[in-house]
């Protein structure tokens, strides 16, 4: 959730200043990133065009696709929409969409393969804001600006902008590949997730004790807290595995600075 709000956030808030009143065209709406979008435009008031696999518009066939967009935009009595948010590049749904884009558009992709550079994009459109947006190269490059987002994220959900999206929960790692097959079907509504139980239980670490090297330095010491605290178990349990903890680790100066995590 966090990436796909900073995407939308970005693309949608930031770079095309989304407004109420105005056309947006969202492709691949049933994903993460599309559903996030649709639930910002609703809450600024933007009138929501989207492709969704065979719904709404096609995200498959690029023909069908701008065919039906232009009796879409007939029948509300517009000339085109005045933000593309695109994710597709096959079909030549690029070109079909900035046909549909109005006169001084912004244009958001957020694609990674086939996208179009900035200098191809002036060459077609001069008129048009062209933005690509890439959360992942921001992560790693401006952290800081990264979380300033993030508390956008608890502050649009507090006023109720942001809600939980869909979810195809499948139970275990060992249905992965049935995990994968579902999603390669493109059927899902929102995200895939694998839920895989935490092997962080104190019934676990009492009968298979954990062993952390270096567990007298700052990190060793913070995990082997964590690994206590984490334990679903009563508080008396959580007292007892945390004093084990501090005796081993006094110990440990000693020996070897290795660390034994256990109750017993």
């Amino acid at each position: 959730m966090p990436v796909i709000f900073v995407t939308v956030e970005q693309s949608l808030g930031d770079l095309s200043r989304l407004q109420k009143g105005e056309r947006v065209l969202i492709h691949a709406a049933a994903g993460g990133v599309g559903l996030v979008a649709i639930q910002y435009a609703q809450f600024v008031g933007a009138v929501v065009f989207a492709t969704a696999g065979a719904y709404i518009t096609s995200s498959r066939d690029g023909a069908k696709f701008e065919e039906e967009m232009r009796q879409m935009l007939k029948d509300d009595g517009a000339e085109g929409v005045d933000v593309v948010l695109n994710s597709l590049s096959h079909d030549d749904y690029i070109p079909r969409s900035l046909a549909l884009l109005s006169k001084g558009g912004r244009f958001m992709e957020i694609g990674k393969r086939g996208i179009w550079s900035v200098e191809q994009m002036r060459e077609a459109r001069p008129d048009v804001l062209y933005a690509t947006v890439a959360i992942d190269v921001m992560m790693e490059t401006e952290p800081w600006r990264y979380n300033a987002y993030l508390k956008r994220l608890l502050e649009r959900v507090e006023v109720g902008g942001l809600t939980p999206i869909n979810l195809h929960i499948f139970e275990g790692l060992e249905q992965g590949v049935a995990a994968l097959q579902f999603l390669q079907r493109a059927q899902n509504i929102g995200k895939v997730v694998i839920q895989e139980q935490s092997r962080m239980l104190c019934r676990q670490l009492q009968q298979n004790p954990y062993l952390l090297s270096g567990g007298t330095g700052a990190l060793g010491v913070a995990a082997a807290s964590e690994v206590a605290s984490s334990c679903c178990c009563t508080q008396q349990t959580k007292r007892t595995t945390t004093t084990t903890i501090t005796t081993i680790t006094t110990t440990a100066v000693v020996v070897a600075a290795v660390v034994v995590v256990g109750s017993g």
